[in-house]
């Protein structure tokens, strides 16, 4: 009876000792593991010389499959030791379909990425965490159908691509090849002006004569003859910004004064947005309305 229960005894410490054992494990698989990972991934992620190009994809398909492999194995855990494990088990195994969806999307755009022409440029960085930690640089703006798009870019695109920014007042375009699905920018070129093929994404309207004293201009596919009244821009989709909204312009005094004037700001659903000069052509004072006669500025 001693030695049966001297054996039980110890088959129950070898059982709890295996117990810990695991429990430590998981511990280290759930906790320092992604830390580690976490922390070697931030570093990765923003090396520079990685930023740009097939070498952005493939540190794209490294962080993402890190991620989705860090995971998996967090669902593989869950299974054997965690309590409510199919809740974490389904969000593991989600995380892991989104991080990995992507990359196989943009297979096809290896050889043929997306381009785009961007303007309204914004320069952006982001601080690393603590001594170690490497900046993050963006390039941000909109493409021609209005649609915003955000870049990892490395310092040296950031630097030189902000001086020229400031050197031609803010007046910058860039011209980028990317993967749709991942964000990854393949090409970036800075320019001033537009080239051939990105001025063909503006092509003139039949209807804009070929004489400035015609005072015709084009914003987008439409064609404005000045002066023209505010209702005009208004049906086409424009909207007066909420500072300028409530502004009234004074009647003419008579016949011959000069009429009143005020720059005002529209945009409109692509954040689109021009400067224009309303004048108030009656003798009565009016709020800004279609009434008013105006001009542009770009």
């Amino acid at each position: 009876m001693d030695d049966d229960r001297i054996n039980q005894e110890k088959h129950n410490c070898k059982s709890e000792k295996k117990g810990i054992k695991l429990f430590v494990l998981s511990l280290v698989i759930l906790i320092f593991l992604p830390i580690t990972a976490f922390a070697v991934l931030d570093w990765f992620a923003s090396s520079d010389a990685l930023a740009i190009g097939i070498t952005g994809y493939i540190q794209t398909v490294i962080v993402n499959g890190v991620l989705g492999l860090l995971a998996v194995i967090i669902a593989l855990v869950s299974m054997v030791k965690l309590a409510g494990r199919t809740v974490v088990i389904i969000v593991c195994v989600g995380a892991a379909f989104f991080l990995v969806r992507p990359l196989i999307l943009d297979i096809p755009y290896l050889e043929h990425p997306e381009a785009a022409y961007l303007e309204r440029l914004e320069f952006d960085y982001e601080r690393g965490i603590g001594d170690y930690g490497s900046d993050s640089y963006y390039l941000r703006g909109v493409d021609m159908t209005g649609e915003r798009h955000s870049f990892d870019i490395s310092e040296k695109s950031f630097e030189d691509g902000r001086g020229l920014w400031s050197e031609n007042d803010y007046n910058l375009f860039a011209k980028v090849t990317y993967l749709p699905h991942t964000s990854t920018l393949m090409t970036l070129e800075f320019m001033t002006e537009l080239d051939t093929a990105g001025a063909e994404l503006y092509p003139p309207s039949p209807e804009l004569p070929n004489d400035w004293e015609s005072f015709s201009i084009q914003i987008n596919d439409t064609v404005y003859t000045l002066p023209v009244p505010l209702a005009a821009f208004l049906d086409d989709g424009w909207v007066i910004s909420e500072e300028d909204a409530g502004l009234s312009l004074a009647g003419a005094v008579g016949p011959n004064a000069s009429y009143e004037w005020e720059w005002i700001s529209l945009t409109n659903d692509r954040e689109q947005v021009v400067s224009i000069c309303v004048f108030n052509t009656t003798e009565s004072t009016i709020s800004v309305s279609p009434r008013a006669r105006w001009e542009v500025f770009m």
